[in-house]
């Protein structure tokens, strides 16, 4: 008899260790619901208040531009270029900031405000355009034939690239450069086309507003510009 009371202990034993050990598996598992739960909540709150922030950085980054846009015609003409390269750049930053913000943004207000982008784009150009026509060639008739000939510019390093005379009042030359860093001011480029060719690790930022921009071989480089019509 007292054989058998004492094979009984053990096996009570085992039975209440088992039983704790499920219930503190349940109160772990509980727990670890509870924090997902909240660590969701939290990560709501937060997408919520950057949303938010964005819709009201933004709205105010447009206010801003239009004032600038609005305060155009107020400026000396001989100002008035850099003045609308100054706008422009603000208006990349603010292109920038839509799209570093598009990982907590919803589809519908990245295309909302890539809409209100364009719109914005649209009344900067018609502005500009309005403020500073753009400067109408005219070419006298020819005496005598002019034969071609070299033209070197500050930044044309290849004696290989000949233009005519006609060529080279229209258009703005940038070949055969590495590892340079150009700055083309807008007078140089106004109402012209640009030719950026066989660049390599580069950064180019052209002021103004070109009539086109033409890249060939471009490698490793960085362009920047503002609007153009092709």
């Amino acid at each position: 008899m007292s054989t058998n009371e004492e094979d009984d202990i053990p096996a009570d034993s085992d039975m209440k260790m088992a039983i704790g050990r499920r219930m503190q598996l349940r109160e772990e598992e509980r727990l670890s619901d509870v924090q997902k739960r909240k660590a969701e909540l939290e990560k709501n709150e937060s997408s919520t208040e950057k949303t938010s922030y964005f819709m009201q950085s933004f709205k105010t980054g447009v206010e801003d531009i239009n004032r600038l846009v609005d305060a155009a015609g107020d400026q000396p003409k001989a100002h008035l270029a850099s003045y609308f390269d100054d706008i422009f750049i603000q208006y990349q930053e603010l292109q920038k900031y839509v799209t570093d913000s598009s990982m907590f943004l919803s589809s519908y207000d990245i295309d909302r405000k890539q809409k209100d982008l364009k719109a914005l784009h649209s009344e900067m150009t018609a502005k500009r355009e309005a403020l500073i026509p753009k400067k109408k060639f005219a070419f006298k008739s020819k005496k005598k034939q002019v034969a071609p000939k070299e033209v070197v510019t500050n930044d044309i390093t290849d004696a290989s690239v000949k233009v005519d005379i006609k060529y080279e009042a229209n258009e703005y030359v940038l070949h055969s450069k590495e590892s340079k860093t150009i700055s083309i001011q807008s007078s140089e480029i106004e109402g012209k086309d640009i030719n950026i060719s066989k660049v390599s690790g580069c950064t180019i930022q052209i002021k103004g507003v070109p009539s086109a921009v033409h890249l060939t071989d471009i490698r490793d480089s960085t362009i920047m510009s503002g609007p153009c019509s092709r």
